[in-house]
């Protein structure tokens, strides 16, 4: 395979007859299919792109139907080419389809609508047209491709899309050159993907932090030692249901904390309950610096005007890192002490419509108010910790 990334635009003449020979017609919705009345239908269908304004994710479409995705037969047959089926107009497609693997991988979805609807909202947030994902060339024709392991999937959907439309599988080389976006489940196999990653483009890809996000901290006394503190995400939904781990660090009781929402950083350090199912998203609070003490966490939801409040998601008890969980600290190259968490959020009960934009938690602005409280088990050992450290 040719590793030549330089852009040869097409005439639109040639761009307008090589669409039509090779794009076949998409498939169609079956309406007689039952929706789960926990995934209204319209959440994934009907809705248009700025790059393709005249077409319907139909792919999405056809899949959000389908609770545990499409059948062992159906899953091989490419789906999404009307989608990804343009010519590239990115100068720096390579850079472009870098910074894409990057968001995709760290957003993994339950469903195959959740996952196309992904692809699709990470291409338009984070100003990766979907034109970049064909200006890759092989020699004289460009090259677009997706491969997607999702959770629920019988088998696994390769969409190596030539300008033919011929269904090839990339090969290792490929994923590794960065040259095929992969969805991947194994949380081994992204940490060692992200870790190589990481190491060319910004952290800030994987993990966000705004400026504009807030925290109030508040002491609180015994017999109830320990901290409160409202933090409000600026533009949650968007950040949220697309392709970012959102995070805060703060100070509280004279120790460095970090408040992760999103893929589970901690994979491999999870009970065995919660990697059952890697796709779901989770609350997780590291203790990044500073001496350890007896604790548990809590969050729950605020409304702006904190009228209304979630049930409480308990994060657990603060766990110090191990000899035997050294090796993994280290791997994720950022300090770790000890750990809460991680929790399912989905234990929220309101919180999948929070994620869609579509519950009162979230004010005019999009913004988020989550309230963390942490409290000490042993109020007397930790008011001495606290002391020894003043």
């Amino acid at each position: 395979m040719s590793h030549d990334h330089k852009l040869v635009m097409p005439s639109d003449d040639q761009v307008s007859s090589d669409e039509k020979q090779g794009e076949p017609d998409l498939p169609s919705y079956d309406a007689s299919i039952s929706v789960p009345s926990s995934e209204p239908s319209d959440r994934f269908i009907n809705r248009s792109y700025k790059d393709n304004p005249d077409r319907k994710v139909a792919s999405a479409q056809s899949y959000s139907s389908q609770e545990v995705g499409p059948s062992r037969e159906t899953s091989s047959r490419p789906r999404s080419h009307g989608l990804f089926h343009t010519w590239g107009s990115k100068t720096d497609a390579r850079a472009s389809l870098q910074a894409l693997y990057v968001d995709i991988i760290t957003q993994p979805a339950i469903t195959t609508a959740d996952v196309f609807s992904t692809i699709l909202e990470t291409c338009k947030k984070g100003d990766i047209s979907l034109d970049a994902i064909t200006t890759l060339w092989d020699g004289h024709r460009p090259i677009f491709w997706m491969i997607v392991n999702a959770r629920r999937m019988p088998g696994t959907i390769d969409l190596f899309l030539d300008q033919d439309n011929k269904h090839t599988k990339p090969t290792a080389k490929d994923i590794k050159e960065g040259k095929a976006a992969c969805l991947v489940n194994d949380s081994l196999v992204l940490h060692r993907k992200l870790s190589v990653l990481e190491s060319q483009m910004p952290i800030s890809r994987v993990l966000e932090t705004r400026a504009n996000d807030t925290i109030e901290i508040i002491k609180t006394e015994p017999p109830v030692l320990g901290f409160i503190a409202n933090v409000t995400f600026q533009d949650f939904a968007t950040r949220y249901r697309t392709n970012r781990d959102i995070a805060i660090s703060f100070p509280a009781r004279h120790r460095e904390w970090n408040l992760r929402l999103g893929l589970s950083s901690l994979d491999p350090l999870m009970h065995r309950d919660v990697m059952r199912d890697r796709a779901v998203k989770i609350a997780e609070l590291i203790l990044i610096q500073g001496e350890t003490l007896p604790c548990d966490a809590q969050v729950r939801l605020r409304h702006p005007s904190h009228a209304i409040e979630s049930d409480w998601l308990s994060l657990g008890q603060l766990r110090v890192v191990t000899e035997a969980m050294r090796g993994i600290v280290q791997a994720r190259g950022t300090p770790l002490v000890a750990f809460c968490g991680p929790s399912k959020l989905s234990a929220i009960s309101d919180w999948r419509a929070l994620e869609f934009g579509e519950e009162d938690f979230l004010d005019a602005s999009g913004s988020l108010t989550l309230q963390l409280q942490v409290v000490a088990t042993k109020p007397r050992q930790a008011a001495d910790a606290d002391c020894s450290i003043q």
